[in-house]
């Protein structure tokens, strides 16, 4: 097998420079409004592959949600207004979560023609370092990629279940994004496609992994999640 490059450093500034030429792209798009933090910035760029579309966005940590400040936030207004669709991803906290489920509640009631989706939170042990242990043991990739699985970080996994249960009685599609790495009983993990690792630390996306989560997400809204 070919070697994979897993030097974090080396895969976050490769990561940039394409992340950089994406934000100064000149197609922009209103149709989808993407509220979060930097997993909002990874989502971007990752339908940006798919789509050659830069879309709107809110840039917002989970524990800043607050109702009364966004809906009389202009911006926010104007995002949530020119969209027909509204992705919501953020490492979330439950300390927010009423404050976030207030804010969604609130555009589901007031704009019942929007679809919006939340995405889990898809958090791991450090995925570099953990591949550079691995291969020290002499693992074949798909050895590795399971496991790296096993890996989840079910403290973070714990709270967007929470939120997602929370949710769970109203029309917003929830996307179990994990799903897109540690697979489920019909797929195997993917954490490396053509010797490129698709994370790079924690749960941020290598430039190999915005392509991949690209068509992930794409196929799974198509297709009604």
């Amino acid at each position: 097998e070919s070697e994979v490059v897993y030097d974090q450093t080396f895969l976050l500034n490769k990561r940039k420079i394409f992340w950089n030429e994406v934000e100064s792209s000149e197609i922009l798009s209103t149709e989808i409004f993407i509220v979060g933090d930097s997993k909002q910035e990874d989502l971007r760029v990752s339908l940006f592959t798919v789509t050659n579309k830069l879309f709107n966005k809110y840039h917002i940590h989970a524990l800043d949600y607050d109702f009364d400040k966004l809906i009389k936030d202009n911006n926010f207004i104007k995002g949530v207004e020119n969209a027909n669709q509204i992705f919501f991803t953020n490492s979330w906290d439950r300390k927010s979560f009423k404050e976030v489920v207030n804010v969604i509640s609130w555009i589901n009631t007031m704009y019942p023609l929007k679809k919006i989706f939340v995405l889990s939170t898809s958090n791991f042990d450090d995925i570099s370092s953990q591949y550079y242990f691995l291969i020290s043991k002499c693992l074949t990739n798909s050895s590795i990629e399971y496991e790296l699985k096993k890996s989840l970080r079910y403290d973070w996994y714990s709270q967007s279940d929470e939120l997602h249960e929370l949710l769970k009685n109203s029309n917003i599609v929830w996307i179990s994004k994990e799903e897109a790495f540690i697979g489920n009983e019909f797929e195997p993990p993917h954490f490396i496609l053509n010797n490129n690792l698709l994370i790079f630390d924690s749960g941020h996306l290598t430039i190999e992994g915005a392509y991949y989560f690209g068509k992930w997400i794409t196929n799974k809204i198509n297709n009604g999640n």
